[in-house]
């Protein structure tokens, strides 16, 4: 055996030495992806696209690359490589907020030559989705512009929602990239992110060569950030003339001058100057850096890619793939990542659905009564606007709110901001964007299975409080007088509650007493026709039905209904088991602990002690057995502020 075994392991068709296998991979990869640079390497990647381009032609996928030359020491003739998939194209077509505002970012550690890749987002109740890509080898202004016009012609005729052009764009500030894309789209607005604004400025305020003490770091970017959301341009104003007089501002004059660099530009930066746009309370470009952090880690790996033929695939293959399973992960109802609070309508059931009514006859305008005071407010369901006060912004940028959402719910519309878990029409649409028309199916498949136990307004709307009780009752109008015949019987209980209770029986007392709290409560409940709580008691009485049900003599239920009224709230009350729960030390284990050591009931920490700073050294530098240990930095902004320190970088070098 051990001989055979011997042979085998010399045999290197069996088990080959390491050069054999590197041997074979670059074999492999040169009959995959062709060589690393040079005209072949462009010739292949032009005989890729056109194949592309031909196969999604009816799909709206379209591609183009431009060769980089460079013989004469002129950059006119710059590498661009466009990008727009079939996925991207249906976000143009079917996503509102790709006329509104998009977002725009880079980086440039994709590849072993560094070539910068610009990717064009806009923001959904999805998250983010993408609607170009763009690599180039510099980030000149002439390379931006003459790489975004390529990207432009790709675009199909209905682009930016069939605007032909975003309304706004919201970048970091880099004047190049800035300027290109003013000259390829003029009508556009530039609004700067806040967080890089004012991340810029913090950065400014530690670094050591402008000599800002470090006391007055903290208040001087206060009047920054004061500016910077001042709700009016005359508050913005006063603002500034604060900083200006300011006793602290006024020791720094760099301090000065470099603030009144920026103020000649407040219309970039300043949250007032947004107020008449569509950015839908949206004031940064995350979702841009969300894109470029998908396409980091889950596209590429955290591994460059080998050349440009490599990139094209990367992008539309494995990026389509990940948006499209994004996608059908809303249209499936099966959402298994963060999705943000503005896009679940939480607020949705605090507005009553009889305080909804409609405004107009096409069903553009609807009115919402506040459940406080006597205001209405309006919601335009063709921009998904509404005049409340979610911020003073609300209105007319299309900030989300509850109004909105609950407008949505009762007239199963489908909104931008909404994640739709019941809406078929919503879900249809992510999977039409995902997938295509042909390969969507039809709105029906997206319908909900429990549609015939489902309820909808109307129905609800319709059911009166005695029909609520049985819940095989057919449904019939409202009346005033149905409404009194109820009240009429709930009376009657009451009464003969009060007449038969005895004076010596202070548990009957007690329950009398409860018993006419609760059918007054629930009186008024139904009355006020309020979805949530009618799905609940109904629920509740066809238990109770069911409970009753089949016994003989009626009387022998009533061990049974006493089961059920101990026991029916009682799993409110429970431990409700989770995951990953810690088992806790014995108390005699802390008290053996060494001096210093956490004195908590968890398992102490063992191993290598875990790297933090001194709690009384102000900069994230330790001195520890004669070497310097850096400590990395979060990328927090605001905490960062609060420690008194310089912010983290988070994509590193080429970013």
């Amino acid at each position: 055996m051990y001989q055979q075994n011997a042979q085998l392991l010399a045999d290197r068709n069996v088990n080959p030495k390491i050069s054999d296998i590197y041997n074979l991979f670059n074999k492999w990869r040169k009959n995959n992806l062709g060589v690393r640079t040079g005209k072949e390497l462009f010739a292949d990647l032009e005989a890729r696209i056109n194949k592309y381009n031909e196969t999604n032609k009816d799909l709206g996928g379209k591609a183009s690359v431009q060769r980089f030359n460079n013989s004469e020491g002129k950059h006119d003739h710059p590498l661009i490589l466009a990008i727009c998939t079939p996925l991207m194209s249906r976000v143009h077509k079917h996503i509102q907020q790709a006329g509104e505002l998009v977002f725009i970012d880079s980086s440039s550690s994709f590849d072993d030559y560094n070539n910068p890749m610009f990717v064009i987002s806009t923001s959904s109740a999805a998250g983010g989705l993408p609607l170009g890509v763009v690599v180039t080898s510099g980030k000149s202004t002439s390379i931006i512009n003459s790489a975004m016009t390529h990207l432009k012609y790709l675009f199909p005729t209905y682009s930016f929602y069939r605007k032909g052009s975003p309304g706004n764009i919201i970048t970091d500030d880099s004047q190049a990239e800035r300027s290109g894309l003013k000259r390829t789209w003029p009508s556009a607005s530039l609004y700067l992110c806040v967080f890089h604004f004012l991340q810029t400025m913090w950065r400014w305020l530690v670094h050591s060569s402008n000599e800002i003490q470090s006391q007055h770091r903290q208040y001087l970017i206060q009047l920054i950030r004061n500016m910077v959301y001042a709700k009016t341009e005359y508050i913005l104003n006063n603002k500034y003339k604060d900083l200006k007089q300011d006793l602290i501002s006024k020791q720094y004059i760099n301090f000065n001058e470099h603030v009144n660099t920026y103020w000649e530009r407040r219309q970039e930066w300043a949250i007032c100057y947004r107020d008449n746009t569509s950015t839908r309370g949206i004031n940064t470009n995350n979702y841009a850096e969300a894109g470029i952090r998908i396409l980091k880690d889950i596209v590429f790996q955290r591994i460059k890619a080998y050349n440009l033929v490599q990139i094209f695939e990367f992008i539309t293959v494995t990026f389509e793939m990940y948006y499209e399973r994004r996608l059908l992960s809303v249209a499936y109802n099966r959402m298994d990542r963060y999705i943000s609070l503005r896009h679940k309508g939480l607020g949705a059931y605090q507005v009553n659905n009889t305080d909804i009514t409609k405004h107009d006859r096409n069903n553009l305008l609807y009115l919402v009564k506040s459940n406080h005071s006597d205001r209405e407010y309006i919601i335009d369901t063709e921009n998904w606007t509404c005049t409340c006060s979610v911020g003073i912004t609300g209105f007319p940028t299309g900030e989300p709110c509850k109004h909105q959402h609950a407008v949505a719910d009762k007239y199963k519309l489908t909104s931008p901001h909404l994640i739709p878990f019941f809406n078929a029409r919503g879900r249809y649409l992510h999977a039409v964007i995902a997938l295509g028309e042909d390969r969507a199916g039809t709105q029906a498949f997206y319908e909900s299975l429990k549609t015939s136990m489902a309820v909808t307004d109307s129905e609800m709307m319709s059911t009166n409080s005695t029909e609520i009780c049985e819940p095989n009752a057919p449904i019939s109008p409202n009346s005033d007088s149905e409404y009194d015949s109820a009240e009429d019987n709930l009376d009657t209980l009451i009464n003969i509650l009060q007449k038969d209770t005895n004076e010596g029986d202070e548990l009957m007392q007690n329950v009398s007493q409860l018993c006419c709290s609760f059918v007054d409560d629930v009186c008024k409940r139904i009355k006020q026709m309020d979805t949530q709580y009618l799905h609940g008691l109904k629920k509740f009485f066809t238990v109770y039905l069911d409970t009753i049900s089949g016994t003989e003599p009626e009387l022998s239920a009533t061990p049974k209904l006493s089961s059920l009224l101990h026991t029916y709230f009682k799993k409110n009350n429970e431990i409700i088991p989770v995951a990953g729960r810690r088992i806790n030390v014995q108390p005699t284990a802390i008290s053996r602990r060494r001096e210093g050591a956490p004195r908590g009931n968890k398992m102490a920490v063992s191993g290598r002690p875990v790297k933090r700073p001194h709690p009384e050294s102000d900069c994230a530098v330790q001195q520890k057995r004669g070497r310097k240990e850096h400590i990395k930095r979060k990328h927090n902004l605001r905490k960062n502020e609060l420690n008194n320190q310089a912010n983290q970088f988070k994509h590193g070098r080429g970013h």
